[in-house]
């Protein structure tokens, strides 16, 4: 499986659904669902929407930085990708960050590979 194939795996990884948990008084009532806005597979911005879009995710934007991230899953741009990925990832993006782990674990340095354990552990908390 090539790296890009992994990181659109990952990009559908970061599709998901959490279940939020239910308190025993209120067992007979239906979960909530909190969807998770879906890294999408067709998503390539113009020139110009990107430039504004990756200045409000600088600027901390969360929605911005997963739109970024979404059009980088889309290049062949690995600098890129990573860099979106943990801009993403700050800006508290579920998606960005298993996204951004995937990535540092598949680095060659040791501590990248030490802080994508960091990332996923923060994947961890946000689905409790």
């Amino acid at each position: 499986m090539t790296r890009r194939n992994r990181l659109l795996i990952g990009a559908a990884v970061a599709s998901v659904c959490l279940l939020a948990p239910r308190s025993p008084a209120s067992q007979d009532e239906p979960p909530t669902v909190v969807t998770v806005k879906p890294l999408s597979s067709d998503i390539v911005l113009p020139a110009e929407q990107l430039a504004i879009l990756q200045g409000a995710a600088i600027g901390g934007s969360l929605e911005a930085s997963e739109r970024v991230l979404d059009h980088w899953t889309q290049q062949n741009d690995d600098r890129e990708l990573l860099y979106w990925a943990q801009i993403a990832a700050e800006n508290g993006s579920v998606g960005g960050q298993k996204m951004y782990a995937l990535l540092l674990a598949e680095s060659k340095a040791a501590r990248d590979r030490d802080r994508a354990a960091f990332w996923r552990n923060r994947v961890k908390q946000a689905a409790r």
